[in-house]
């Protein structure tokens, strides 16, 4: 059973919003995970690399160099997370997005490690839409690591999000504005 807004509705409306934004506050989403707890216990960090229009994480690679794992597409459907000595060994991959080599593959994740997702759309209910390949929801889904996603606040949608049973719903949202966790938001 579904219910909220559609999922291509939710990609179109998002692809609007990013269209219209006209400032990319990278810095002030980093600024906010920063300050986090949770980020400054975690044993290990899962950043990405950043499309045009999603939050560059790579400033927080300094505060956890030898924590910080980055993704990888190694099959048509999958994805590995891999360390990297230094961001220079990021290397265009699928979808010319910036990925670490294929060394050393994470096998062993902990409840306390952090993974910063992105996403086209989310809502105060932990809800994601990403673009449609299902690359996180599927490694995810295998873990019990803490998985936050990572937006502007242009992204959120004031109405719930459709979710199918495999997707992954968040621990907390974070945009340039503050974390929200499960309803409650944190400046």
């Amino acid at each position: 059973m579904h219910s909220g807004v559609p999922k291509a509705e939710a990609r179109a409306w998002a692809r609007q919003v990013l269209k219209a934004q006209t400032e990319w506050p990278s810095e002030g989403v980093c600024a906010v995970l920063s300050s986090l707890p949770e980020l400054q216990k975690a044993p290990r960090l899962a950043l990405f690399t950043p499309r045009p229009w999603e939050v560059d994480l790579r400033s927080l690679w300094a505060l956890k160099p030898n924590g910080c794992v980055f993704p990888r597409v190694v099959a048509k459907n999958r994805m590995e997370f891999f360390p990297v000595r230094s961001l220079e060994e990021l290397r265009p991959g699928f979808g010319g997005i910036l990925e670490p080599p294929l060394t050393n593959p994470v096998r062993d994740w902990g409840e306390n490690d952090l993974f910063l997702v992105p996403g086209l759309a989310f809502d105060a209910f932990m809800a994601r839409v990403g673009s449609g390949a299902g690359f996180y929801d599927r490694y995810l889904a295998l873990l019990i690591s803490r998985f936050y996603g990572v937006c502007w606040s242009s992204q959120l949608s004031k109405e719930p999000l459709d979710q199918d049973p495999n997707d992954v719903r968040m621990g907390a949202v974070i945009t340039e504005k503050g974390a929200i966790f499960r309803g409650q938001v944190r400046p």
